[in-house]
């Protein structure tokens, strides 16, 4: 008879179906921006409303405000003062310091040179950075995008004036989504932290494939439902934002 032929063995595993069940969420964008200027001003310049494409980092308005610009010519003319000062600081303790090695001034005297030498530097700097502070506000009255993705809102008019408080532009990025599911809270044990979903879009007759981010562990008390998040790339480029 032929030779015995070897056989290997494993134990027997019992597999099933892993159980699903459908929720309704609400689809929205994973990234958007709710944009405010930094600093106040009156709109100078509108360059982007509802609708419009913008790239990351591209301008969407201007602002101004002539009292910072007033402000900083002032500035500027006291640094430019202060300036003068220290170099006649400067080159009065250089001659104090040839005299006081000759015995011709107290020591007094150089101890209120450098003094006086020490005062314009303090001064000279203080000036320079208030100078460099409202520059840098002046520079932030230029509004751009954090990202890129499309205005949803826009709260401007021009000559509006805008305080720092108030949102002013609503930007979404639509390359991926974020699906906010409502599960009823007895189901939250069974719920796993990770792994793929179907998601259905009947208004768009979508069906895109998802994956649970996390179940947030907090059961609304008005509802009973916890909240299962799902990430869901766009790759379609629907305007799914908004819809269930």
């Amino acid at each position: 008879p032929p030779p015995a032929t070897p056989v290997v063995t494993a134990k027997v595993q019992a597999v099933r179906d892993a159980p699903t069940s459908e929720f309704t969420g609400l689809i929205q964008p994973a990234t958007k921006v709710l944009l405010s200027a930094e600093v106040a001003g009156r709109v100078q310049r509108l360059l982007k409303r509802p609708g419009d494409a913008v790239a990351k980092d591209e301008i969407v308005a201007e602002l101004e405000n002539a009292t910072l610009g007033d402000d900083l010519t002032v500035l500027q003319a006291h640094l430019h003062e202060t300036e003068a000062q220290l170099r006649l600081a400067e080159a009065q303790q250089e001659r104090n310091a040839q005299l006081f090695a000759k015995h011709l001034i107290s020591d007094q005297q150089f101890q209120d040179g450098r003094l006086t030498l020490a005062v314009a530097q303090a001064r000279l700097e203080s000036d320079r950075a208030q100078v460099a502070r409202l520059r840098d506000q002046l520079k932030r009255m230029v509004i751009r995008s954090p990202i890129q993705g499309q205005v949803i809102t826009s709260n401007l008019e021009l000559g509006q004036w805008i305080t720092p408080t108030q949102t002013i532009y609503e930007i979404f990025n639509y390359d991926e989504y974020e699906v906010l599911v409502g599960v009823p809270g007895r189901l939250l044990p069974t719920v796993p932290e990770s792994g793929p979903v179907s998601v259905e879009v009947p208004e768009v007759s979508a069906r895109l494939s998802g994956r649970v981010l996390a179940a947030v562990r907090h059961v609304d008390s008005n509802t009973g439902n916890f909240t299962l998040r799902v990430s869901v790339a766009n790759r379609g480029g629907l305007p799914l934002s908004g819809m269930l």
